[in-house]
């Protein structure tokens, strides 16, 4: 099975077509669809190939703090790994169910990584607003709060590789976000204003490492999920 970058729109549209297909007098045997996409948060990562059993899932670069959109997957049980080269680095087994969508990220400091699948959501937010979530990928910066500039926390106490539920927040508005240490409650970086989209969502997620420089750093990322 080759794999494309497809919309969310394109997605939902097969999962439709396969209900209708198994409505007929003479249903067609179709296969179990879901979504995955993937984060590469491994500090300090180089380009790595991304394969999803034999085929190959990306052609961009895909190092350090990138991350490739939903591809189609059939569901069940799939092994995803990741390449330098042609050395393989990091690889897991995941049980995909049918209609989900998933983020995989590739965690750690490179090259001490391990695999972490979220499932995410598709509940479309109410109208004129915003659904984000807040991901701790940050290996040595403790309990992380999500916040903003004035001094809000929308998100609080989440450890390494835990993830928040989605909540929801006006849209066609533009925020900065920071991140706080939990037991600090100082701001400890931040990125500027993002506009989040009325009806999407977001994942916020904290990258990199408090005790590296440049690139490594610990910082914020922004992913529209859809």
């Amino acid at each position: 099975m080759q794999y494309f970058k497809i919309s969310i729109k394109v997605i939902l549209l097969a999962l439709v077509t396969l209900t209708l297909a198994s409505c007929k007098k003479d249903p067609i045997e179709n296969p179990a669809v879901s979504a995955l996409s993937f984060v590469n948060a491994a500090a300090g990562a180089p380009d790595l190939r991304v394969f999803i059993g034999q085929n190959q899932a990306n052609n961009d670069i895909f190092n350090f703090g990138k991350n490739i959109g939903y591809l189609n997957a059939y569901s069940g049980e799939r092994e995803v790994s990741f390449f330098q080269g042609s050395e393989k680095k990091a690889t897991g087994k995941f049980n995909l169910r049918d209609g989900r969508f998933y983020s995989l990220f590739l965690a750690g400091k490179w090259p001490e990584t391990e695999l972490v699948l979220l499932q995410d959501s598709l509940t479309r937010p109410a109208a004129n607003k915003a659904h984000i979530r807040f991901v701790n990928m940050s290996k040595d910066a403790g309990l992380l709060n999500l916040g903003l500039t004035n001094g809000s926390t929308l998100v609080s106490e989440k450890a390494y590789k835990a993830a928040s539920d989605y909540i929801e927040v006006n849209g066609n508005a533009a925020y900065t976000f920071v991140i706080r240490n939990h037991a600090a409650l100082t701001d400890t970086v931040s990125i500027p204003a993002v506009n989040l989209e009325a009806g999407h969502s977001y994942t916020i997620w904290a990258k990199g490492l408090k005790t590296e420089v440049g690139n490594d750093a610990l910082g914020v990322a922004v992913i529209k999920n859809y």
